[in-house]
């Protein structure tokens, strides 16, 4: 089940990146650095197509069998890599380069955290200052109708001043390090 999620989870983000592109040369550049961040070409189009397969046609990626691994890894138990997935509406197949899912699924982190972090980036998504509360602007917007129901009227927030912008600019710092986190690409100035 995890194998099942995981495939359609890291390709569900890649779409929702995809979906918020303006135009074709960004969407395609972002398709370029995922393909490219595979080491193997044709297992981007695997990894695709096998969450395609779990998604659309119900494969169980672990049903093609476990095997134990090898040398140190004997004690463990993995998941083999399907032989070969179909590519929809066709009888051509995919192959891919890595035997266990394990592996393909450590090259798909890779690829597309670092082309999900190229958008993040270019977007001005890792600029703390993107992150610092607006108590006038959130109380204004509390406030709007159309933001929200009539019968939230009586939740009020106030500028009280009550935020320290020093506090504010190390918890903005603190998400963007987070994210940072998230996506396997801690700045080595800010690691612990």
């Amino acid at each position: 089940m995890s194998h099942c999620l995981y495939f359609t989870n890291v390709f569900g983000a890649i779409d929702l990146v995809k979906d918020h592109l303006l135009d074709d040369a960004q969407n395609e550049g972002f398709e370029n650095h995922l393909r490219t961040g595979f080491t193997a070409p044709g297992d981007y189009a695997y990894a695709r197509e096998l969450r395609n397969a779990i998604v659309h046609r119900g494969l169980d990626p672990v049903g093609h069998g476990v095997q134990p691994g090898q040398g140190s890894e004997g004690k463990y138990v993995f998941a083999m890599s399907p032989p070969y997935v179909f590519l929809r509406r066709s009888q051509k197949a995919c192959v891919c380069t890595r035997p266990w899912l394990v592996d393909l699924a450590a090259a798909c982190n890779q690829a597309s955290n670092a082309a999900i972090l190229g958008v993040v980036e270019r977007e001005g998504l890792l600029d703390p200052a993107a992150y610092i509360l607006d108590v006038p602007d959130t109380a204004a917007t509390v406030k709007d109708p159309d933001v929200f129901p009539a019968d939230s009227a009586e939740f009020q927030i106030e500028d009280t001043g009550w935020v320290d912008p020093e506090v504010a600019m190390e918890w903005a710092r603190s998400r963007v390090r987070q994210l940072h986190i998230l996506l396997g690409n801690m700045p080595a100035a800010e690691r612990p």
